[in-house]
């Protein structure tokens, strides 16, 4: 069994924080997840548990994401990072950019490009291609990943395990 994963996803939402819980338990990554609301309450988990990867949102109460990120970077500076944002623009593309963000990712989040990021976040590569079906003679291939439109029910803590 390989190596268990920690994941800490930040978002004020309650549906995002579900969203992207769901996603992750139902890729082949072997994962816990633990979601917060706040970049404060970010900030006092990452100093308690090393965490694998780190998947926030900008908009935040209280501190932004990207101040997030530049404590992050000040507590732990290897930590990759994914962001997530309802208001994209090339501002915060760049400043996403110069912070060392692996991904700057605009809602509503593209699944399979958010799973690839995580995983490659996670392994350091990206995961190997599986052929799926022949039609008609081509090849249709796809990442190693389980079906992502399907969501489990919300789960009643906010520590959840992927398998």
């Amino acid at each position: 069994m390989a190596d268990v994963k920690n994941v800490l996803v930040v978002d004020d939402h309650f549906e995002m924080l579900e969203l992207l819980r769901s996603m992750l338990e139902l890729s082949n990554e072997e994962c816990e997840v633990l979601a917060v609301p706040s970049a404060e309450e970010g900030l006092m988990e990452l100093r308690r548990t090393k965490f694998d990867l780190v998947i926030t949102d900008v908009r935040l109460p209280g501190m932004s994401g990207f101040d997030f990120v530049r404590r992050i970077r000040k507590v732990r500076p290897e930590t990759p990072v994914l962001m997530i944002t309802g208001y994209s623009s090339s501002e915060g593309q760049k400043e996403a950019d110069e912070l060392g963000v692996l991904r700057y990712f605009s809602k509503p989040l593209n699944t399979d490009a958010v799973l690839l990021a995580v995983h490659v976040a996670l392994h350091g590569e990206a995961p190997p291609l599986q052929v799926v079906e022949e039609v008609a003679g081509e090849t249709a291939v796809s990442a190693l990943f389980a079906p992502h439109h399907l969501l489990s029910p919300p789960a009643p803590a906010l520590v959840w395990h992927c398998q």
